[in-house]
């Protein structure tokens, strides 16, 4: 599994994408998203999206680049973000010091950028689904063929 969450080498990206996911929830229906992906094209993204019990939104869609100089093969970088993994698939670190775009539910086209700071960690609640290793290709194959398709794209709702 530690392969599954190490960040692909440029040679690996050259052929292929790599992306870390997080999305949590609290008991007061705040959540956070965070996103980092990055592409064949030399480009990586980094998604942040920290949504507060008062309204407040505040959010960051950043593109520079690919991995930071220096950094292991544990961590995923873009721009001021970092994500660093102690325990594949378990534990993760996540680093952020920038600016986001604070907004609200009354004023959802504000420009206005707040500095952000955060250091926490992420442990996992629940088991890691791998869709390559952990799905019955014989049984989502037989699926896919008993539905209608309308189109060449499947069908999937």
């Amino acid at each position: 599994r530690k392969a599954l969450e190490s960040p692909l080498s440029e040679i690996e990206l050259s052929k292929t994408a790599d992306e870390v996911f997080f999305y949590g929830v609290n008991s007061k229906s705040e959540l956070l998203t965070i996103r980092l992906a990055r592409s064949t094209d030399h480009k990586a993204e980094a998604l942040i999206r920290i949504q507060l019990s008062n309204g407040k939104v505040y959010q960051l869609k950043e593109t520079s680049g690919f991995q930071q100089e220096g950094c292991d093969k544990r961590t995923f970088s873009c721009g001021r973000l970092k994500l660093h993994y102690l325990s594949p698939m378990r534990r993760w670190r996540i680093f952020f010091n920038g600016l986001l775009r604070e907004t609200s539910e009354k004023d959802a086209e504000s420009q206005k950028m707040v500095h952000v700071k955060f250091a926490l960690m992420w442990r996992a609640t629940t088991d890691a689904f791998d869709f390559l290793s952990d799905i019955n290709n014989k049984i989502l194959a037989t699926g896919l063929a008993k539905v209608k398709w309308n189109t060449y794209l499947p069908p999937v709702e």
